[in-house]
């Protein structure tokens, strides 16, 4: 069994659950199906190349996680 820590920014916001709720019942369901537990960002894509922003976003989330929980 796993247990999962979705990631949540300094003033609680937590972009994983939010992109989650945003998803339509089977989109959610193939989701969760496919979760990568790795991954602190989510995001609908649409084309072969993943955006730019989605990715440095993504790094944000990853350097402020390490920073405020290390390597717990």
């Amino acid at each position: 069994m796993y247990e999962i820590t979705f990631y949540d920014t300094e003033d609680g916001k937590c972009p994983v659950q939010e992109f989650m709720d945003s998803l339509a019942p089977k989109l959610l369901a193939k989701t969760l199906r496919t979760i990568d537990l790795l991954e602190t960002n989510g995001f609908v894509k649409k084309t072969q190349k993943t955006v730019k922003a989605q990715k440095d976003l993504a790094k944000k989330y990853k350097a402020d996680y390490e920073r405020r929980y290390g390597n717990e």
